[in-house]
């Protein structure tokens, strides 16, 4: 919670507003998982991909306002583009926790529009897919039913970034009745050493 309030803070300072939709990237799951919740906080609309392909998808950027990804662009795209270098992320993890709590906090109503996914586009035609906070929390909720998490389970997350959404959901089913959520480059020594559940 503490990390998710300085990305808040730092995507503020960036310049990210309410409404606006923000396409974001980054190798490691925390500080991507991070940037969606600190796009949330803030009223904006996530998506997550990386903004370098912003010529190859028309059918999302036209639409795109922001785009946050950890490498520059090759060239100068239509919208705002923030390259979020590793020195940027570490200021962020180590910004006084004091500055970042001076940051106001949105809470989105339940119709709100608070992320957007993507189809996989095997029928040739890619699809956008609203998400509100409604429809989020439901989700979450089907996580906790389906996977029959206690605060006590451990759940180590398998994926890629196609199926982000669904692993954010998990996460979020997790953080929410305090169960551990286990993030490991090395699958099979987190199932060893950690007894998880994947």
């Amino acid at each position: 919670a503490d990390d998710a309030l300085r990305f808040t803070k730092a995507l503020a300072d960036l310049g990210i507003e309410r409404k606006q939709i923000v396409t974001i990237h980054h190798p490691h799951f925390y500080i991507e998982w991070l940037l969606t919740i600190a796009c949330e906080n803030l009223g904006a609309v996530s998506v997550s991909d990386d903004a370098r392909n912003w010529k190859q998808l028309d059918y999302l950027y036209q639409h795109v306002d922001v785009g946050l990804t950890n490498t520059p662009a090759e060239e100068e795209p239509s919208f705002q583009y923030h390259c979020l270098t590793n020195d940027w992320v570490r200021a962020t993890l180590q910004m006084e926790l004091a500055v970042a709590q001076k940051q106001p906090v949105i809470v989105p109503e339940l119709d709100d529009l608070v992320r957007i996914g993507r189809s996989s586009g095997a029928t040739g035609v890619p699809k956008l897919i609203p998400m509100t906070r409604g429809s989020l929390e439901h989700r979450v909720e089907m996580e906790l039913i389906k996977g029959d998490l206690l605060s006590s389970s451990k759940i180590l997350i398998i994926g890629t970034t196609f199926v982000l959404y669904g692993i954010v959901a998990q996460c979020q089913a997790c953080v929410k009745i305090g169960a551990a959520v286990v993030r490991v480059s090395n699958n099979y020594q987190a199932l060893r050493c950690y007894d998880t559940i994947s």
